[in-house]
Parts: C-alpha cells; structure tokens; sequence
C-alpha cells in the first residue's frame, strides 16, 4: 500500500505529466500542417540560416602518368658536303 502510494505521489507530483511526454512526438506530427521544408509550424525548426565558411583546402593529388610522344620534329639543316673544313687551315 505505501508503495502505491508513492508510485501515484511521484506520478501526480510533477508538473508535467508522463504520458502526454511519452505521446509528444505523436503530437508534434499530428499538429504539423504539411508544410514544405523548412517547416515554419508554430514550435518547429525554423527558416534555414546562412551558409557557412568553407573548408580547409584538401591534400595535394599523386603527380599524373607521364603523356604520349610528341610528333617528329622537321629535319635539319644540312651538312657540308664531306668537306673537310680542317684541312684548309
């Protein structure tokens, strides 16, 4: 019997009841009006705010594979003609 006594003290004590707590999020849905993000509903998460400052700058990427060959160059300037050009000094 006392301790009926202090399980209904306890419960008809406090200033919010235990069940209606146990039931809030049920409530809260039922009370939305379908409103689109952001819900603006009295009691609901508000209009999105700013956005924030960027972040730190990521790590440096592996250096790429090395290309394909470039195309031929032009020929070159040609020769003297077998002459020896230390044997007139």
């Amino acid at each position: 019997m006392l301790c009926l006594k202090l399980l209904l003290l306890a419960i008809f004590s406090t200033e919010q009841p235990i069940l209606p707590a146990r039931l809030s999020p049920f409530v809260d849905a039922a009370a939305c009006k379908g409103c689109v993000p952001p819900c603006i509903c009295p009691g609901r998460k508000g209009e999105r705010g700013d956005r924030g400052l960027p972040g730190a700058p990521g790590h440096v990427g592996y250096p790429g594979l090395d290309g394909l060959p470039g195309m031929k160059g032009e020929m070159g300037i040609p020769g003297c003609n077998g002459t020896d050009v230390s044997s007139f000094l």
